[in-house]
């Protein structure tokens, strides 16, 4: 009669994982609240007492992205143009632009017209 009390203990294997892939885009393009992730995945998942991974797969890591002040374009508008330098034969006018906000980090200037 065999004795099945002799076969040997499986072997101990140890998780193994790692983050998977390149890190996903941001989800801001900027602003204060940007995040970019990327996911967990085991290789080899744990067995015969072996370690378990730190993380479970499609456990989520995330870190801050395009944390930078958002473009404010410049905003305002023209006053009414003003009368002409001569009556006739090569006047000009002019108006001026009034700017109600200023542009900020690289946008849009004043338009000139």
């Amino acid at each position: 009669s065999s004795s099945s009390s002799s076969s040997s203990p499986p072997p101990v294997t140890h998780c193994e994982g790692e983050w998977a892939g390149e890190w996903g885009e941001c989800t801001e393009a900027c602003g204060d609240h940007g995040l970019k992730t990327r996911s967990f995945m085991v290789t080899k998942p744990a067995s015969g007492g072996g370690n378990e991974c730190e993380h479970l797969t499609d456990d989520i890591d995330a870190t801050p992205c395009n944390r930078h002040r958002c473009p404010v374009n410049c905003a305002g508008k023209f006053s009414k143009w003003g009368r002409c330098s001569v009556e006739c034969g090569g006047g000009a006018r002019s108006r001026v632009y009034r700017v109600a906000r200023g542009g900020v980090d690289g946008e849009q200037g004043v338009s000139r017209g």
